[in-house]
């Protein structure tokens, strides 16, 4: 059995009515003819995902881990005592948004949290890098065969040929981020942030570490036009004019 931690780059959604969409994970466990047991959810944090981790108390059930880490300065806060948690990322009305989202209602504590956080994050930002340091060596510690994805890696695969001269029909406006202008379709196949055929060359990848130890990091920032198809139109990408 593989088990994976993560967020949204490790997550499955159900969307369509014939159930779930294959991603990397699932297809990587049919590579393997094993089971995925999969604890990823969007829009979490490295404290939910190691939160998850530890509480499996028997890792060795499982014959591969592997776990995504967040941006750090994303965060989840959690309280235990009111079994509440919000969350935050990028900053205040983004966050308050991802709440509703989540079908979370914040109180007038709950903005300030989120409204203190933005201006933390703001001005030192590099306050959480050590968390990746610390969970990196803590999940390669206690499993035998782990891998430690990083979501900055990821995200040279997710942004691979969007608005650049190789994408003429992707464009966006001066200043505008692609992904305000353009969602990601998961009738078109897109999932984890990936294209099906990026999901299929992922899968790959990580079984050539599972197997030959390749250094993935290194592939997937220096080589990502070698081992990822660049989408040679917005239904290749996944992705759809938002309305």
């Amino acid at each position: 059995m593989i088990a994976i931690f993560g967020d949204s780059y490790g997550e499955e959604i159900n969307i369509t009515k014939g159930g779930y969409l294959e991603g990397w994970p699932s297809i990587l466990g049919k590579m393997y003819d094993e089971e995925v047991e999969n604890f990823s959810k969007s829009s979490t944090s490295i404290s939910y995902s190691y939160q998850k981790f530890k509480g499996e108390q028997n890792l060795s059930k499982h014959s591969k881990v592997i776990f995504i880490v967040a941006d750090p300065t994303r965060q989840l806060f959690i309280d235990d005592k009111e079994t509440k948690s919000i969350h935050f990322q990028g900053d205040a009305n983004r966050s308050v948004q991802n709440n509703k989202y989540f079908n979370i209602d914040l109180n007038l504590s709950d903005k300030r949290v989120l409204e203190y956080q933005e201006n933390i994050t703001a001005f030192y930002p590099d306050t959480w890098n050590f968390v990746k340091r610390a969970v990196k060596g803590d999940v390669l510690h206690s499993h035998k065969n782990a891998l430690v994805l990083n979501v900055t890696e990821l995200s040279h695969i997710t942004t691979l040929g969007l608005n650049t001269p190789m994408a003429p029909w992707f464009t966006t406006s001066k200043g505008e981020e692609w992904n305000t202008k353009y969602m990601e379709s998961g009738e078109l196949g897109r999932v984890c942030h990936f294209s099906p055929q990026q999901n299929i060359e992922l899968a790959v990848l990580i079984k050539d570490y599972f197997d030959n130890g390749i250094d993935i990091d290194n592939e997937i920032i220096c080589h990502t036009d070698k081992h990822f198809t660049i989408p040679e139109s917005m239904e290749d990408a996944g992705l759809k004019l938002r309305r």
